[in-house]
């Protein structure tokens, strides 16, 4: 399952991302889409 702190280390991992699927995925946070907007420009 997907959580807060793998979403958020792979957002500051794979900067160049360019989608990504978190459909059904409840348990994310705010914070999550907070670092994938910060470091994934390309999404």
């Amino acid at each position: 399952s997907l959580t807060d702190d793998g979403l958020i280390s792979l957002a500051e991992s794979c900067h160049y991302l360019e989608t990504l699927i978190i459909a059904n995925c409840g348990s994310l946070t705010d914070n999550t889409l907070i670092a994938l907007g910060r470091n994934c420009h390309q999404l």
